[in-house]
């Protein structure tokens, strides 16, 4: 059984991608409160041009988390996973 972790918001930090003419500020509230990701923790905003379809998103959020331990725990599961189903003949 593995040890369970206790994982700090503090070690996420979110990055969003708009077009031109979006309410930036809005987007970062929505993003945050949907989260709970403070917008402290947010990266700069890529703002691309204005695309072909205006109001229809809320942008697009990227979401890192940085954690040794996390990453190295799902890593090996991620090549436990991969070796059983590279077993069942699932994976060429």
């Amino acid at each position: 059984m593995t040890e369970e972790r206790k994982i700090s918001i503090d070690r996420f930090k979110l990055q969003l991608q708009i077009h031109q003419g979006d309410n930036q500020k809005e987007f970062e509230k929505y993003w945050s409160d949907l989260t709970k990701i403070p917008l402290s923790n947010f990266q700069k905003t890529i703002i691309r041009p204005a695309g072909n379809k205006p109001g229809k998103s809320k942008g697009t959020c990227k979401v890192r988390f940085s954690d040794k331990i996390v990453y190295n725990s799902l890593d090996q599961r991620l090549k436990l996973l991969l070796e059983t189903i590279s077993g069942c003949g699932a994976v060429g």
